[in-house]
């Protein structure tokens, strides 16, 4: 599993590599450069959604535990419910990805 990795690394940074050589011509952050200046605009949304995401999350967390302390009874499931709330939304959002992405790869125009 070593060798894969370091074998993918070196294909990062690969530049020119011909089949029979053993090792690339030479080594290029060129590959990096043009993803870096795509990306700030993803990871600044990456970022900001994540961060309010886990800020809901442990504010509705630290609401429903301190709710359950001072009233001295358990947690109801609908309380359940608003707690793992913040847990599934992700993979809700991430499934409606993946269905866009296949019926776009499938150049259907309908989503439904």
């Amino acid at each position: 599993m070593l060798l894969s990795l370091s074998g993918l690394v070196l294909w990062a940074f690969a530049g020119f590599w011909r089949f029979p050589a053993m090792l690339p011509e030479q080594f290029v952050l060129l590959h990096f450069q043009s993803a870096f200046t795509q990306m700030s605009t993803p990871l600044v949304n990456t970022l900001s959604i994540g961060a309010v995401s886990t800020a809901f999350a442990v504010f509705l967390t630290l609401l429903c535990l301190e709710a359950e302390q001072l009233s001295d009874k358990p947690l109801s499931h609908f309380t359940s419910f608003i707690i793992y709330l913040p847990l599934l939304v992700p993979s809700i959002a991430f499934l409606f990805g993946l269905v866009w992405l296949q019926q776009l790869a499938n150049h259907q125009s309908e989503f439904f």
